[in-house]
């Protein structure tokens, strides 16, 4: 082989090497572009996740509504419905009633709905007899 073929030999395996050089970096570039991007949105992520003084905020608010709602539910209570019940039959003018929670009764107890199916002259007996309600 005589030099200028060697030196031709050479000179295209560098140009060939220049050349994947050339390419390795441009897509070293683009991996860096991706990367960066990929950087960029993961903090605007991270700016629109609430704070934690706003976590804190919201989880106070959730434990003063479930105070409420469970202050509102213990205000139904049975017990409560029945004595305001007994309450406004009395300010009509009728004997009062006496309603009880099922489970709690005394002596001779039927069921509302029990109440209901009687006629007047029945139910009027009931009451009569010291009966009481139950739900």
């Amino acid at each position: 082989m005589s030099i200028s073929d060697f030196l031709a030999k050479i000179t295209g395996q560098a140009d060939r090497l220049e050349a994947a050089i050339s390419t390795l970096e441009a897509d070293h570039k683009a991996a860096i572009a991706a990367k960066d991007q990929e950087i960029a949105d993961l903090n605007a992520l991270l700016n629109k996740a609430p704070s934690a003084e706003a976590l804190v905020a919201k989880d106070t608010e959730i434990a003063e509504l479930t105070r409420r709602v469970e202050a509102a539910e213990a205000a139904a209570a049975p017990e409560k419905i029945n004595s305001e019940v007994a309450r406004i039959v009395a300010a009509q003018g009728h004997s009062p009633v006496e309603t009880v929670v099922a489970g709690k009764t005394e002596g001779k107890t039927m069921s509302l709905a029990a109440f209901k199916a009687l006629n007047h002259a029945e139910r009027k007996e009931f009451l009569k007899a010291g009966g009481k309600l139950s739900d």
